[in-house]
């Protein structure tokens, strides 16, 4: 249910997550709201690399280790773990922007607006260490939100540096109060949370699909099962019009009765583009796999620049993956073709 938006270059709300420009979901309603982008799967757990000094496991992808919950699995389509039974998950995600400037700008009042109502907010330290020179600073929030007609607690565990921030979601039903034994222990698997920012890292570990850039594409991070592609491999981009590509897999499960409709309903409601008009829409077959192939113009929503879309959606049962190119107008030339070849190199692992 949740599709792109986690951001790899935070946006002035630390809540809504952008990834190079791109709006792709709020990483602290996924996965329990969605916009299926990515989601669940029925393959086997896959195993984590365990750390030797605690009883704990490396999230695959990440640089947090974490003691996996009784009952859960390692998930294989989001960076965590995931309970199916009892609809509860804990999931690692990753955001450029600097710790203290968005736990500052994590408001209370921001998080009401989206609907994240705050029971309480402490300052801790990671793995529960106060030691001097070691102990990391970090925020625990517990927070309550209803989506439709489930009710979900969750604590957010915030830490990181100057350059980045570490959100660690655990989702868990509502019942009587947020203290029963499901989220207490939850709560003490984020407290017991160990983080390692040197650790080298497989962006590409565990995904169910590869694809090959084109020239002028590169790698630039991982949102759980999404990467990202810029001009130059970082992020953010430095302008709107700059080149991004984004290949991702929906969350979980959904049935879509007209999937021509819901490829046109994601492109003209881009999240980071307005007055959008398709232009072409074609049947695409890649990896035995069939969709849709979409061009359109549109304008960004900040600077009003004009912009070329373009957007693969390829239909697997009940899932889909997505393949999104955006750049400017005035780049289209150099830029459509890179995209459609790249879109057209994906193939499932």
């Amino acid at each position: 249910m949740g599709l792109l938006r986690e951001q790899f270059a935070c946006s002035q709300k630390p809540v809504q997550i952008l990834i190079g420009g791109l709006l792709l979901g709020s990483l602290l309603t996924l996965p329990i709201q969605g916009w299926a982008l990515f989601g669940d799967s029925d393959e086997d757990p896959v195993s984590s690399e365990k750390h030797e000094e605690k009883n704990c496991q490396f999230i695959p992808a990440t640089p947090v280790c974490l003691i996996q919950p009784e009952g859960f699995s390692q998930a294989t389509t989001f960076n965590g773990y995931q309970n199916k039974e009892k609809n509860a998950w804990v999931m690692v995600s990753e955001i450029q922007g600097g710790y203290a400037s968005v736990s500052k700008g994590m408001t209370t009042e921001l998080l009401e607006k989206e609907g994240l109502h705050v029971l309480d907010r402490r300052e801790v330290y990671l793995n529960n260490q106060k030691k001097e020179g070691e102990a990391i600073p970090a925020q625990l929030l517990s927070i309550r939100q209803r989506v439709k007609s489930t009710g979900y607690f969750k604590w957010l565990l915030l830490f990181g540096d100057d350059d980045k921030t570490i959100m660690v979601n655990a989702f868990y039903p509502m019942q009587e109060k947020v203290s029963n034994p499901l989220g207490q222990e939850l709560e003490s698997i984020l407290m017991a949370a160990q983080w390692d920012p040197q650790r080298k890292l497989d962006i590409e570990a565990n995904l169910s699909f590869k694809i090959k850039p084109e020239k002028g594409l590169k790698l630039a991070q991982r949102m759980q099962n999404t990467l990202l592609y810029t001009r130059d491999g970082k992020t953010p981009n430095p302008s709107p019009e700059d080149p991004m590509f984004i290949v991702g897999r929906s969350f979980f499960e959904q049935q879509i009765k007209d999937p021509l409709a819901f490829a046109k309903n994601r492109v003209i409601h881009f999240p980071t583009l307005k007055d959008v008009e398709i232009e072409s829409v074609e049947p695409a077959k890649v990896d035995k796999l069939e969709g849709f192939e979409i061009m359109a113009r549109a304008k960004d929503k900040q600077t009003a620049s004009p912009m070329t879309l373009y957007q693969m959606m390829l239909f697997s049962g009940q899932h889909y993956y997505i393949l999104v190119g955006a750049v400017g107008k005035n780049d289209t030339e150099n830029y459509f073709e890179q995209f459609k070849k790249t879109a057209q190199s994906f193939k499932r692992e």
